[in-house]
C-alpha cells in the first residue's frame, strides 16, 4: 500500500516481526545476490519505521532453497521459508484446520485450541524453530 518496504509484514503474538519477501517465481537453485539485496532494503525499511523493533524481528525470504549463491552476503537476521519448509507448513495448516472442523464453531476451548496450535507448530516460537531455516 506505501509502495516501499517488504512484501509482508507479520506482527506475531510474541512481538517478534517476519520482514517477507515472496520469490514464488524463483527457480534458482541458488538464492542470488539480487534476492537477498531486496531483502536488506526491505530490512532498512523496517529498521525506519519500527526503530524500537530493531531487536525483534526476522528477515525472511521465500525460495525453493536455503542455499545461497556466491557473494551473497545477508544479515544475521536472515532466514528461509524454502519449499520443504513450506509444504510441511503447508501440510500443518491443512491439519490445523480439519481438527477444527471436527468440533461445531465456537465450541472449542481456549485450551484446545492452543494445544492444536503447539501440535501444528503455529505458536510464534514454534513456527520460527520449525519453518525458518538459516542460509547456507
Amino acid at each position: 500500500e506505501l509502495g516501499n518496504g517488504p512484501d509482508v509484514l507479520w506482527c506475531m503474538t510474541n512481538g517478534q516481526y517476519l520482514i517477507l519477501e515472496a520469490k514464488s517465481r524463483a527457480t534458482h537453485t541458488e538464492i542470488t545476490r539480487d534476492n537477498i539485496n531486496q531483502l536488506l532494503g526491505s530490512e532498512e525499511w523496517f529498521k525506519r519505521q519500527y526503530p524500537d523493533k530493531v531487536n525483534s524481528y526476522y528477515a525472511v525470504t521465500l525460495q525453493h532453497t536455503n542455499k545461497k549463491g556466491d557473494k551473497v552476503n545477508p544479515s544475521a537476521q536472515t532466514k528461509v521459508l524454502d519449499l520443504p519448509s513450506l509444504e510441511k507448513l503447508q501440510e500443518n495448516l491443512r491439519q490445523f484446520g480439519q481438527a477444527l472442523q471436527g468440533k461445531a464453531t465456537n465450541s472449542h476451548t481456549d485450551s484446545e485450541i492452543k494445544q492444536l496450535l503447539v501440535t501444528y507448530k503455529l505458536t510464534p516460537e514454534l513456527f520460527t524453530s520449525s519453518y525458518l531455516r538459516d542460509l547456507k
